[in-house]
């Protein structure tokens, strides 16, 4: 059977180990084809499972600004029940590659505030990577306030980033 045939196969598996798994192998160096990026469509229609949502919403986190509809997932898997869907919401929003999704700067500033600490740090620490001053705010409120401590360390990272952009250096915020 080709490549192709047994992907189809494992998206369709009844196990969400198995989905979620092909799910993980949409991410690749240059991005999912577009045989994956049409297999993930169709799953974003249809999946239900934690596990395998927050591995699609991996495999697919480089390519909200390519396309709308992995934009939407992305953007409504920040609100989604799971606190480890929403983990992986806060990672691939909060990249360069969502930089241009519109909405995804005020997502992050949301799951900055979520109940869980670790969507809140991924979130912090992802936010200057988008490189908008709009996120500026919502983390010097988080550093002025001492019971958000735990938080602090993935605030200055993200304020680090958007003001350095270490390694690429292809943003610099004065501000």
């Amino acid at each position: 059977p080709s490549l192709d045939s047994v992907a189809d196969r494992l998206v369709k598996n009844e196990s969400p180990l198995v989905r979620g798994k092909a799910y993980s192998a949409f991410s690749g160096l240059f991005g999912a084809s577009d045989k994956d990026l049409s297999i993930a469509k169709d799953a974003i229609k249809t999946e239900k499972d934690p596990y395998a949502l927050q591995e699609l919403v991996a495999g697919l986190s480089n390519e909200g600004n390519k396309d709308p509809d992995v934009a939407k997932f992305l953007l409504d898997m920040s609100k989604h029940e799971n606190s480890f869907v929403r983990r992986k919401a806060a990672i691939a929003l909060g990249n360069t590659w969502s930089n241009k999704v519109e909405g995804a700067v005020d997502a992050v500033i949301t799951l900055m505030s979520d109940d869980d600490e670790n969507v809140a740090k991924l979130a912090c620490s992802g936010a200057g990577k988008l490189n908008d001053e709009k996120v500026i705010e919502p983390i010097v409120k988080i550093l002025n306030d001492e019971s958000k401590e735990k938080l602090h360390g993935e605030c200055v990272r993200g304020l680090a980033t958007m003001w350095l952009d270490y390694p690429t250096h292809k943003n610099h915020n004065e501000a």
